[in-house]
């Protein structure tokens, strides 16, 4: 499983590389007319080397006439006459049932104008011309493809109608500047920074800036160095909150083991975040009750704080149990990690260190990362 999972994830990658739009379909149950209405259909080899299931087999060889079969994107990409969305990076062309109407989907994650260029898109054997435009620093942009002006003005007034209220933020929020605040100042944004409908706060000086999700644990994603974009922290997130001597399992707990390699304290858990300060030190503290992680309810509390012209981000930590710290840190980063008395557990990883700060009941706990780079030492927080 673990080997089809792998090759699938592969081929998707490489579609997206190619700016191939690909779906995924189950061959165990996609009928023929389904699987013929689609030009390619890829195959990516696993290394297992077993036959399909009979009722699978004799599906690909009554399609094999009318469609193509390959081994991967590149492949299919030679075999199509058309790339859906005709090359254009970060793009997905999204065709209504019939193909004779679309949208064509773009986004910019970059930091600077992007330039698309003039092409054209060929639906239901008409051809719609889409001219070149410069999309904006982190925007989101739909081309909308022959669709009838009667129809978008109904859909207009249907949204108008279900949906009154204040207007909606727009797909990609406005980020955080580049460069943080002016020496000897800091500041704390709350947007929606990774555009996923889901608020951050943003903590900024004139070296770093620091991302806390509180819709994830509180947990920090992005501890970045401005002038080189290095972020020290990894998708898996730094500073998630757990008690030192988790409940056992659940004696109906099948899932397995590898799907959950380190504990999950609360890491999709809300917690309630605000401001204590912007400037000149920016720092916010979070909280939240955890009902099921010990025997009775556990309380955290945790601080984060960033003070002017420094590299280092200091989180306190307090608990109504014994608790523990865990994040994931970058190897290519390499910061600083500076513990309280208590010793911090570093395992390294493929790719990351994994954190592990535990301490007890009754105190506040710090945990310290710096930044490698020059900065005053003074103004590091004792």
């Amino acid at each position: 499983v673990a080997a089809i999972g792998a090759a699938t994830i592969t081929a998707q990658q490489r579609c997206r590389a190619l700016a191939l739009t690909c779906r995924f379909v189950d061959l165990r149950f996609a009928d023929a007319a389904t699987l013929r209405a689609t030009r390619v259909l890829i195959l990516p080899p696993n290394g297992i080397g077993l036959p399909f299931i009979p009722s699978v087999a004799d599906k690909l060889r009554t399609i094999r006439g009318s469609v193509r079969i390959v081994a991967g994107a590149d492949a299919a990409l030679r075999a199509t006459p058309q790339r859906a969305a005709q090359g254009i990076e970060y793009a997905a062309l999204l065709v209504a049932p019939g193909g004779a109407s679309g949208i064509l989907d773009i986004i910019n994650p970059e930091t600077k104008a992007r330039r698309i260029a003039a092409t054209t898109f060929r639906l239901d054997d008409r051809a719609v011309a889409v001219r070149a435009f410069i999309m904006p620093p982190r925007s989101a942009h739909d081309v909308y493809l022959n669709v009838p002006r009667d129809a978008l003005r109904a859909a207009t007034a249907a949204r108008r109608r279900c949906c009154a209220g204040p207007a909606p933020r727009p797909a990609f929020a406005p980020r955080s500047p580049l460069h943080g605040s002016i020496p000897g100042t800091t500041d704390v944004r709350v947007e929606d920074f990774f555009a996923d409908g889901d608020l951050a706060f943003v903590l900024t000086n004139r070296y770093v800036r620091v991302i806390v999700s509180p819709g994830a644990g509180a947990r920090s994603f992005v501890f970045e160095d401005l002038a080189t974009r290095a972020n020290a922290f990894t998708s898996i997130g730094a500073l998630r909150d757990d008690v030192a001597s988790p409940l056992p399992p659940s004696a109906r707990d099948y899932i397995a083991a590898y799907t959950h390699p380190m504990p999950a304290g609360t890491f999709n858990r809300r917690y309630a975040c605000a401001i204590l300060e912007r400037s000149p030190v920016a720092r916010v503290r979070c909280t939240y009750d955890a009902p099921d992680l010990a025997a009775s309810p556990v309380h955290f509390e945790k601080t984060f704080t960033l003070s002017a012209d420094t590299r280092t981000l200091a989180v306190e930590m307090r608990a109504s149990s014994d608790a523990a710290s865990i994040s994931a840190v970058a190897s290519g980063a390499a910061p600083e990690i500076a513990c309280p008395d208590i010793a911090c557990k570093i395992v390294t990883k493929a790719g990351y260190r994994l954190v592990t700060l535990q301490y007890p009941v009754g105190g506040a706990s710090t945990i310290r990362f710096t930044l490698p780079g020059a900065a005053p030492a003074s103004a590091n927080p004792p």
